[in-house]
């Protein structure tokens, strides 16, 4: 078996975020390319987006991928399944060539209805979700634990001090939804202004590049679920949410990337809960959290009023993730788990 340092890899991912080029960069390529290439011998890209948005094109994605393999001869073959863009037949077909591995990580809420029909046709599969272990081994494969992570972007990124130059008293950076909308909107009845950044916000994303120094330029990140929230005063505050809440799929609450990536921009962070959140960060020490909007209110204003806990906590946290978060510890442990004793 080859070492990982020696593989062939290649990625056959969307370049851009949900296929859109408006969106920027893919998380597929920012989070799995770049910190497997370091650790592989190298790493190729065959992008995915012009395929899966034309339906006439998704028809020889299959024939296009097995001669692209046939062409390059890689060892090893990485997905990141987005909806059912391969059949089971077809990855059967891939996997006759060349070893494959996949990486879930909505299983949460896509495990029935989606990962549990692919899984069983690669040859290795990662999941983050330790609650659906058991569910994976019922349909015959002994999954890859991992977890999300984030970019050590080195010493620099340490928290700024109780007294530092904030840009930002409260942010929050992700897409708008009506949930996160309602909460936004809420925080402002009690006395909380927030700045929004991401799709659907009037202040627009904000590049990949920059969103470190959002992070480390606020005193307090959000970090808001896009889950289902069960609180009736949102279900009940407008029809759209009512339908929102019925419509919407992501029915559980999980860890994102956005948790590790604020930790290691050296930002203090007041998240949602969500169950497991203790086995990352500790909580009350490395990390805050609310479980309602009026907890989020009295969490914001005590702690814009005790910087000095703040940014002990943003360095507890900072710390805790520079050492167990990173994406270079996360892909390292994928690859040793799938070539054990030879990534040395």
């Amino acid at each position: 078996m080859k070492k990982p340092g020696d593989l062939k890899v290649l990625a056959v991912i969307m370049q851009w975020d949900y296929a859109d080029p408006t969106r920027g960069r893919s998380c597929e390529d920012s989070f799995f390319v770049d910190h497997l290439r370091p650790l592989v011998g190298s790493i190729d890209t065959m992008w995915i987006d012009d395929y899966i948005t034309s339906p006439a094109l998704l028809q020889s994605l299959l024939d296009d991928t097995l001669a692209r393999i046939r062409a390059t001869q890689p060892d090893l073959v990485f997905f990141v399944p987005f909806q059912m863009e391969f059949a089971p037949e077809a990855l059967d077909r891939i996997r006759e060539l060349c070893p494959t591995m996949a990486w879930f990580s909505d299983d949460q809420w896509r495990f029935d209805d989606h990962t549990s029909r692919l899984a069983p046709h690669y040859t290795w599969v990662c999941t983050t979700d330790r609650f659906r272990v058991d569910s994976y081994r019922a349909i015959g494969v002994e999954p890859i634990l991992s977890q999300w992570g984030g970019r050590d972007m080195g010493a620099g990124s340490a928290p700024l001090p109780p007294d530092g130059d904030f840009a930002f008293d409260v942010s929050f950076v992700g897409g708008r939804d009506a949930y996160r909308d309602w909460m936004v909107h809420t925080l402002e009845g009690q006395g909380v202004s927030v700045t929004t950044y991401g799709a659907g916000w009037p202040n627009g994303r904000v590049f990949e590049d920059d969103m470190p120094a959002v992070f480390r330029e606020s005193r307090i990140n959000l970090n808001l679920s896009n889950s289902r929230n069960h609180d009736i005063r949102f279900v009940n505050a407008s029809p759209a949410n009512q339908a929102y809440y019925g419509q919407t799929t992501k029915v559980s609450e999980q860890p994102k990337a956005r948790h590790f990536e604020i930790a290691l921009a050296g930002g203090f962070q007041l998240s949602s809960y969500f169950v497991g959140m203790e086995d990352f960060f500790v909580i009350g020490d490395e990390i805050a959290i609310f479980t309602t909007p009026e907890e989020c209110a009295l969490q914001i204003k005590r702690f814009l009023a005790e910087p000095e806990r703040r940014y002990e906590i943003a360095l507890a946290s900072w710390e805790r993730a520079r050492r167990d978060h990173t994406w270079d510890a996360r892909m390292r442990g994928v690859l040793d788990a799938a070539y054990p004793s030879t990534l040395k």
